[in-house]
């Protein structure tokens, strides 16, 4: 694991044939601060759990967003700044597209 972000650290590993991650939020970090940066994409979707990205090569849909606080799982979804308006949960992930931020 590496620190990324001030109190949150990014796993890497691979489950079932994918790539999968993980970010660790120490108490007190702030869990807004995490943001995943699409570039090469021809479009960017989230809806609740799922993130989808559009490639030359077709869709590619990440599913399954899962945060804990414990033990118990809480409610969270992506949100796509700037190119669409999702009401906020408890915990959002932001996609950035390039040239926004």
């Amino acid at each position: 694991m590496r620190e990324v972000y001030p109190g949150i650290h990014q796993r890497w590993y691979f489950d079932r044939g994918g790539l999968r991650y993980d970010y660790v939020v120490m108490p007190g970090a702030d869990a807004s601060q995490i943001e995943l940066r699409v570039e090469g994409a021809d479009w960017v979707r989230a809806e609740g759990d799922k993130l989808g990205l559009g490639t030359r090569f077709g869709a590619v849909e990440q599913a399954g967003l899962y945060v804990y606080q414990g033990k118990e799982r809480i409610a969270a979804q992506w949100v796509v700044e700037g190119s669409e308006v999702i009401p906020k949960p408890p915990i959002c992930f932001s996609i950035v597209q390039p040239g926004e931020k």
